[in-house]
């Protein structure tokens, strides 16, 4: 699977890919959009791909599905706002939170980050525990809101 953690400003993600048993392949499991919109995918690759595509190209139509025979992924989107998306085979939900996971190593980046590390040091920390994780990171932040205009000044 994969770990993808949001800490309020910057989305991180491993890039291993497990096929089988062979983890030597990698992707890029988050992108950005030119609106400055965050995503990521964690859980089936093909799935994954199909959700990012979706929402590089702006969110036509219906969502691809997350789900098909027994495999699964799971997709994060990460607004300029800062709201996050939470994307599975069921639907999608709006949160608000400090920090954010998903992946197989959730539940170690989520307390990595309660503890104060980083969106990248938390991936880094769960690919030290989390056997799915990989050890090479990437990392996309938000973009700043835009200044406020001044008027009349």
């Amino acid at each position: 699977m994969t770990t993808i953690a949001w800490d309020g400003k910057t989305l991180a993600a491993d890039r291993r890919v497990n096929f089988g048993g062979v983890t030597d392949a990698k992707v890029h499991k988050i992108v950005r959009r030119e609106d400055g919109a965050l995503a990521g995918s964690a859980g089936n690759t093909s799935l994954g791909a199909a959700f990012k595509r979706w929402f590089l190209s702006g969110e036509p139509g219906e969502r691809p599905p997350l789900s098909r025979e027994q495999e699964t992924a799971n997709g994060v989107i990460i607004r300029p706002s800062g709201l996050i998306e939470i994307h599975d085979d069921c639907g999608w939900y709006e949160a608000e939170a400090p920090h954010y996971a998903i992946g197989s190593g959730w539940e170690i980046a989520l307390g990595a980050m309660a503890a104060g590390a980083s969106a990248e040091e938390a991936v880094r920390i769960a690919a030290k525990l989390d056997g799915n994780t990989g050890d090479e990171v990437e990392t996309l932040t938000l973009p700043p809101p835009p200044a406020a205009r001044l008027v009349g000044l």
